[in-house]
């Protein structure tokens, strides 16, 4: 039974026994010594210090101050603004209503927060701060040395985490929880919550619902059992991360270049990077999106989508073992021998789109395009002109081409003059640029087979002596060739003399 002092303001302190004593009305200034004390504020802005031994402080209404002092004490600091302080031991901090300031001191001690406005403060580092809790009722951030979160409630709260070893709890809602640093380990319980282990190799535990999870480590550990959740999914941006079990979906973030399936009939999603996705077992959806991606939907019957780039889906049977077919633009892919022979894995009907190529053990489909071959200018040597001598231009193609190749080419006076110091190929006429300057366009044709072909360019003798003149040929608008980066020759004349 409690002793109730008067409702003025009064001062009391205990003996070294056990007390128990309510301060009723009044600011009151009540300190138990030692014992196991329970000290009562009442009304009014009230001081109660426990002393040593394990001891109850209630402040009630008014802006108290609650010292625990050492033991393993409970302190509640009721309406209002308050200001609590445990000391050493295991103590119990609740500010109640109002925006409280909290402290723990050494041991483990457990927080609760309800107002944006409390704070809590763990001063002493390491093990001899303890591993403390805070169980917070609204969104809450860890401070430092704070080592553990609970959200209470149904309301769905944001729990963060801090650089120490964290263990987060969410409550029933749908919770966003956060581990940051060092090896964490979350808890989303029941709801559709997102959890984010941050850095470090974190263990994430969805709980009932259809959670995310955010991972950036591929030694991450998910924990999704079969009953609990609907559509689980993970975001990655691992370099390389492969599903757990129960897990259905997974998104490759920045960063990430290669996922892996599992049993489960998954769907996964690629980056602008050149992504690797393999589904494993089950009917899966791969969708490459951008990047030249390499794509393998391994057992049942999968939808690929390539998405933007170069994509390539691979099959670990030949080519005889499947059946293609053309559906409107899209491949239907069906393995003809299921699980037969050496194939141990019957790869199903898969429908496939924004490929560009399927990849068998012995070849691909469809067969690529040939490659064109490459054509270039150069230019032959020639000692000496005279009236009437020529210089010839070799056109070369890199490799006999099956069908007629043509070539244009075309001259550019530079500093020597068409008609005047030279003449190219056969014809009569030649044109203007917007500069004056005159040039000549030619068609050269390779018969099937062919591989070279000359461009004449006959030289003009006078008896006035000239300097250094030169004139470029370039090939341009080939058919069924490329042009390589040789496609420009610059030839030289000194005093109608071939010099280059």
């Amino acid at each position: 039974m409690a002793t109730k002092l008067t409702s003025g303001h009064d001062k009391k302190t205990g003996t070294a026994g056990v007390d128990n004593f309510d301060g009723s009305g009044g600011n009151d200034t009540i300190t138990g010594l030692a014992g196991n004390d329970t000290l009562i504020g009442g009304t009014g802005n009230d001081s109660l210090d426990g002393g040593t031994d394990n001891d109850n402080l209630r402040g009630d209404a008014g802006k108290d101050k609650l010292v625990g002092g050492s033991g393993n004490d409970v302190l509640d600091g009721g309406a209002d603004d308050d200001v609590l302080d445990g000391g050493n031991g295991i103590d119990k901090l609740n500010g109640g209503a109002g925006a409280d300031d909290m402290k723990g001191g050494e041991g483990n001690d457990t927080y609760t927060v309800d107002n944006i406005g409390d704070k809590v403060t763990e001063v002493i580092a390491g093990t001899r701060g303890g591993v403390d809790l805070v169980n917070s009722s609204i969104n809450y951030i860890l401070g430092a040395n704070i080592e553990n979160l609970t959200l209470t409630g149904l309301k769905g709260l944001t729990g963060t985490g801090n650089n120490e070893k964290n263990v987060i709890n969410g409550n029933a809602g749908d919770n966003v929880l956060k581990g940051l640093k060092r090896n964490d380990t979350i808890n989303g319980n029941n709801g559709d919550d997102t959890i984010d282990g941050g850095s470090g190799v974190d263990s994430l535990v969805g709980g009932d619902g259809s959670d995310v999870y955010v991972v950036s480590n591929d030694e991450d550990i998910i924990v999704e059992t079969a009953v609990n959740g609907d559509d689980d999914e993970v975001q990655s941006s691992a370099l390389q991360y492969e599903l757990n079990d129960n897990v259905e979906r997974l998104t490759l973030l920045d960063g990430a270049e290669n996922g892996i399936g599992n049993e489960l009939d998954n769907t996964l999603d690629g980056n602008a990077l050149d992504n690797e996705l393999s589904g494993g077992a089950g009917n899966d959806t791969i969708n490459g999106n951008e990047g030249n991606d390499t794509l393998n939907g391994a057992e049942g019957d999968d939808e690929i989508n390539g998405g933007a780039g170069d994509d390539v889906v691979i099959y670990q049977g030949s080519i005889e073992d499947y059946k293609i077919t053309n559906d409107d633009g899209d491949w239907v892919v069906t393995d003809t021998t299921g699980v037969d022979g050496d194939d141990t894995v019957d790869e199903g009907i898969d429908t496939i789109t924004g490929v560009e190529q399927l990849r068998f053990t012995d070849g691909v489909y469809p067969e690529p395009e040939p490659v064109p071959e490459n054509l270039t200018v150069q230019i032959e040597p020639l000692l000496e002109g005279n009236e009437g001598d020529a210089i010839r231009l070799m056109v070369t193609l890199s490799a006999p081409s099956d069908e007629e190749v043509m070539v244009t080419y075309t001259t550019q006076d530079l500093t020597a003059n068409v008609d005047v110091d030279y003449w190219v190929g056969t014809g009569d006429s030649f044109w203007y640029d917007d500069a004056g300057n005159e040039w000549i366009e030619e068609t050269i044709t390779f018969a099937a087979g062919e591989t070279e072909q000359f461009i004449l360019v006959d030289l003009y003798l006078d008896e006035e002596f000239e300097d250094y003149e030169e004139f470029s040929v370039t090939l341009t608008d080939a058919v069924n060739a490329t042009l390589s980066e040789n496609n420009v020759a610059t030839v030289g004349i000194m005093d109608d003399t071939y010099y280059y």
